[in-house]
C-alpha cells in the first residue's frame, strides 16, 4: 500500500512518454515500492523516500525518463498502422455515404445534403464562438469527403452530366407532387387510426398514395411543439426546430396546394429555388423524408431532457406521452397483390433462341410508364437481355429531361394495342394494364415507318406474348415471317447474332 503513492507517478509520467516508457515506468514504481515500504517503517515520509531512491537510480544507471523517451522514440518510427486523424476518418466515412447514396437515390442524397446545411446553419447561430474552430475541422473533413465520393462515382457522375444522355430540366409538372398542408393531420386508410372521411380526403391527393408522406398527426405536432417551446434554450433543439420548420414550408411547393388546387397567386420559397440546378428533379414532398427523421431526433433529445428534469418516480410520465403521441401513426398492414405470372412458354423460348448475354430483345407488349408486365418478366428470367423500352426519365429531342425519354416510337404504339386487343375482357392480365389506356383506335403505321422504327431499336430478337391466329401474331408474321420459335403463349423471332 506504501508503494501506491510512487506507483502513481510513476504512471503519470507514462501517460505522457507512451507505452513503451509504461513498462520501464511500472518497474521503477515497484523497486520504489520496496524502499518506501522500508523506510516507511522507520517513519521517514514515502514521498522523501521515492525522491531518494529516484536520485540514487540517477546516479547508478541511466535515467527512466531518457530511456522511456529513447524507446518511445524509435517505436514511433515503426508504428503501423499511423494514427489517423478524426476529421480524415470521419470524412472518409461520410464520402462512402455520400458515394453510396448517390447511387441508390441522387434525389435523397441532395435532399440530405440540404437538411444537413440547414442544421448545420441553425447550431453555428446557437454556438458562434465554437465557429472559427470548427470551420477548420469542417473544411479537412469535407476535402477528404469530396476526394473520396469523387474516386469512387467521378465517373458515373461526368458521364451523367457529360455523357451521350445529358438531359436538363425536370421531367414532373411544376407544383404537382407537393404536400397539401392538411396532409400533416389527415390520415389515410393506410393507418390504423383513420375515419372514412380522412381516408377519403387522402386517396384524393393528386399525387396518388405513394407521394402521400405528409402525415404526423395533431397529438405529434403538438407534442412537439410544446416541448420545443419548453427546451428552447437548448441551441441544438431550436436548431432541429427551425430546421424542421424550413423544410416544412419548402415540401409545399412554389405555391400552395389546397382542396387539391394550386393558388398561384400565393407564392412560397421553393419556387425561387426550383430552377435551381439539379433542385428542379426534386419532388418537394418528399422532403418529408427528412422532416420524419429530423422530427424523431427532437423528439428523442426532448424526452431525454425531460426525464432528467423530473423525479425519477415520475420518469416514466414522458415515454407514455411520447407513446400516446406516436399512436396515429400505427400503420396497417399494406395491401397485397398478386404479381403476373411469367407467360406460359417464355422461359424455353428465350432458351431456344440462345442468345448472347445482353442481346436487344423486342418484347411486345412494348414497355412504358403505364406498362411494366414486360419490365416484370425480364426481372423474372434468369437469361440476361437489354429489353427495348421502358419506364425510366431520358432526354428528349430537345434535351429536356421526360419519363419515357421521347416516348414509344408509332410501332411500338401500335404492337401494344394489337397486343390489348388479344386479351380476355376482365381477366387478370387485362385489369393489371388498365391504367395503360389500351384500348384507343390507333392509325396503322406506315411500312416505312415501321422500317424506320426497326432500324432505330436493331433488336437481334423479337418476343410476343401471343399465340398463332391472334392479330398480333398474323401483323408479326408479315413482319419478320414464320416464327422461329413456339412455346406456350410464345411467339419469338431471332432475327441476327
Amino acid at each position: 500500500e506504501a508503494g501506491k503513492p510512487a506507483a502513481r507517478a510513476f504512471e503519470s509520467v507514462a501517460g505522457a512518454g507512451g507505452s513503451a516508457a509504461g513498462s520501464a515506468c511500472e518497474s521503477a514504481a515497484a523497486h520504489a515500492g520496496g524502499h518506501v515500504g522500508e523506510q516507511a517503517e522507520d517513519g521517514d515520509p514515502p514521498a522523501a523516500t521515492v525522491k531518494g531512491t529516484a536520485a540514487s537510480r540517477r546516479e547508478d544507471s541511466d535515467p527512466p525518463a531518457a530511456t522511456a523517451t529513447g524507446t518511445v522514440a524509435s517505436r514511433r518510427s515503426v508504428d503501423w498502422p499511423p494514427r489517423v486523424s478524426p476529421h480524415v476518418r470521419d470524412g472518409a466515412w461520410l464520402g462512402l455515404l455520400v458515394a453510396a447514396e448517390l447511387l441508390v437515390s441522387e434525389e435523397l442524397a441532395l435532399t440530405t445534403a440540404l437538411a444537413g446545411l440547414l442544421l448545420v446553419a441553425g447550431l453555428a447561430a446557437g454556438f458562434p464562438g465554437a465557429i472559427a474552430h470548427r470551420a477548420r475541422q469542417a473544411i479537412a473533413g469535407l476535402s477528404v469527403a469530396a476526394c473520396v465520393t469523387a474516386a469512387l462515382v467521378g465517373w458515373a457522375l461526368w458521364v451523367q452530366f457529360a455523357g451521350p444522355l445529358t438531359q436538363s430540366g425536370s421531367p414532373f409538372t411544376a407544383d404537382f407532387f407537393e404536400n397539401e398542408l392538411s396532409g400533416f393531420v389527415t390520415p389515410s386508410s393506410y393507418l390504423l387510426f383513420h375515419t372514412s372521411a380522412s381516408a377519403a380526403a387522402a386517396a384524393s391527393y393528386q399525387g396518388l398514395a405513394p407521394e402521400y408522406l405528409a402525415y404526423l398527426g395533431w397529438p405529434l405536432i403538438i407534442v412537439l411543439t410544446l416541448a420545443a417551446i419548453l427546451f428552447s434554450a437548448r441551441p441544438v433543439v431550436r436548431a432541429l426546430a427551425v430546421t424542421i420548420m424550413v423544410l416544412v414550408v419548402l415540401s409545399l411547393g412554389g405555391h400552395p396546394l389546397a382542396g387539391g388546387r394550386t393558388d398561384m397567386a400565393v407564392t412560397l420559397p421553393w419556387h425561387w429555388i426550383e430552377g435551381l440546378p439539379l433542385v428542379g428533379s426534386v419532388l418537394p414532398d418528399r422532403l418529408s423524408v427528412l422532416i420524419d427523421g429530423l422530427v424523431a431526433v427532437l423528439l428523442a433529445l426532448c424526452l431525454d431532457l425531460a426525464r432528467a428534469r423530473l423525479p425519477k418516480r415520475h420518469g416514466l410520465l414522458p415515454i407514455a406521452l411520447v407513446v400516446l403521441a406516436c399512436l396515429p401513426l400505427l400503420p396497417r398492414p399494406l395491401p397485397a397483390a398478386a404479381a403476373p405470372p411469367l407467360p406460359a412458354g417464355w422461359s424455353a423460348a428465350l432458351g431456344a433462341l440462345r442468345l448472347p448475354e445482353g442481346a436487344r430483345i423486342l418484347v411486345v407488349p412494348v414497355p412504358e410508364v403505364h406498362l411494366t408486365v414486360a419490365m416484370r418478366w425480364q426481372a423474372d428470367t434468369s437469361t440476361q437481355y437489354s429489353m427495348i423500352g421502358g419506364y425510366f426519365i431520358g432526354p428528349a429531342w430537345n434535351g429536356h429531361a421526360y419519363v419515357d425519354g421521347n416516348g414509344l416510337a408509332p410501332a411500338a404504339v401500335y404492337l401494344d394495342e394489337l397486343w390489348y386487343a388479344g386479351l380476355r375482357p376482365g381477366s387478370a392480365q387485362a385489369s393489371a394494364v388498365a391504367a395503360a389506356n389500351l384500348g384507343a383506335q390507333v392509325a396503322v403505321p406506315s411500312a416505312a415507318q415501321v422500317h424506320a422504327d426497326l432500324a432505330a431499336w436493331h433488336p437481334a430478337a423479337v418476343v410476343a406474348d401471343t399465340t398463332g391466329g391472334s392479330v398480333l401474331a398474323r401483323y408479326l408474321v408479315g413482319l419478320f415471317g414464320a416464327p422461329s420459335v413456339q412455346s406456350g403463349d410464345v411467339l419469338a423471332w431471332r432475327l441476327h447474332s
